[in-house]
């Protein structure tokens, strides 16, 4: 009886006559991708320089494999506890949003803006976070920090109430926010396994990850902005080898849904004698690229990632088209988005006005 109450309805939606189907060849037209394929082969020719198709990550060998952070893809990070997921999605943010100036919505689900924002510090200022935290800094670092702290202020990073991004439906309507309202480019989720559909966690919790993912892939497409979740490893990781597709907690629909599949993987954590200061990030999953590459890394102590293999960091031919929404859009320019200043007592309680810019998004 059920199953009869279900199908007249979902046959009425599929055969609803407000199909957005059109010709390929209006389609063509709207798009114009030779045009783009004419430009990025010009600049190959006359620059040497590689024009990527989404938003660098300011790692050369990462872009190069992927394509950047490409609009309307689902982008993974996965790593089991203590890998240092969070830190490699906040180099990522700096490089991007600090940097570059690339609106970007951070949604942390597990760190408060306070921890976000003194890793950044850190990674900004090469201060130890301990030091920042406990406050034991010599001059000349506290000055580092100050310089930070105003870098910060004037970048192009939103963070939003980690209270109101627990169930799917106020992560999806935060994203749409984030990129309709305040331009983000780039959407980044830590971690979508504390992600939830309802106010409580669901008994089957594969099936609601399954949801929960392909809800995000959905966001991806509708908002034509890259969605990058980070994602918890199973125990199954726990050994010293490199992790599989296969190792990803609660759900096989990551990798169905997924665009691009990345792992951390540190040999240092489990032998601290092993590689110190290095890790590898693994593409184990790239849809449009070759899958099973990896990539190493070092790091200090502060946490700032550099590749081990490259000199220059970043695709500068990335940056020049990268995170142009209206370049996936078929009409329609959106403005840059506007920094809203709000003035902070600066570290130290000196009395220094500083321009800081923690936006919400919670209407």
């Amino acid at each position: 009886m059920q199953t009869d109450s279900i199908i007249p309805s979902t046959i009425t939606r599929i055969i609803a006559p407000t199909s957005q189907c059109e010709p390929i060849g209006k389609i063509l037209e709207s798009i114009n991708p030779l045009e783009k394929i004419k430009q990025n082969r010009l600049e190959y020719q006359t620059t040497g320089r590689i024009s990527l198709p989404g938003i660098s990550t300011g790692y050369s060998e990462i872009d190069n494999s992927i394509g950047g952070l490409q609009a309307e893809h689902l982008i993974i990070l996965a790593a089991r506890t203590g890998m240092g997921k969070s830190w490699v999605a906040l180099n990522l943010i700096k490089n991007i949003a600090i940097d570059k100036q690339i609106p970007t919505a951070l949604f942390s689900l597990e760190m408060s803006h306070k921890q976000i924002i003194n890793r950044l510090i850190s990674l900004i200022s090469k201060v130890p976070l301990k030091k920042i935290n406990d406050g034991t800094m010599n001059d000349e670092e506290f000055a580092k920090v100050v310089s930070a702290v105003a870098t910060i202020g004037r970048s192009s990073l939103m963070l939003t109430d980690n209270s109101k991004n627990s169930t799917l439906t106020e992560a999806i309507n935060n994203i749409d926010i984030a990129c309709e309202n305040d331009k983000a480019q780039l959407v980044i989720i830590d971690h979508i396994g504390l992600m939830k559909t309802s106010n409580k966690m669901s008994e089957n919790r594969v099936v609601e990850m399954g949801s929960i993912v392909r809800e995000l892939k959905l966001a991806a497409k509708r908002t034509k902005v890259p969605v990058m979740g980070l994602a918890q490893l199973n125990r199954d990781a726990d050994k010293n080898e490199p992790p599989k597709l296969s190792n990803l907690r609660e759900s096989g629909a990551i990798e169905q849904d997924a665009d691009v599949i990345m792992f951390i993987h540190r040999n240092n954590y489990y032998n601290a004698s092993e590689r110190p200061g290095e890790l590898d990030i693994i593409i184990a999953k790239n849809r449009d690229g070759e899958d099973n590459s990896t990539v190493e890394f070092s790091y200090d102590e502060c946490w700032n990632i550099k590749e081990k293999n490259n000199t220059e960091q970043g695709v500068l031919a990335g940056f020049d088209n990268m995170g142009d929404k209206q370049k996936v859009q078929q009409a329609g320019t959106k403005p840059q988005h506007q920094p809203s200043n709000r003035p902070v007592q600066s570290p130290g309680g000196q009395g220094e006005q500083l321009v800081m810019r923690y936006k919400d998004l919670n209407r």
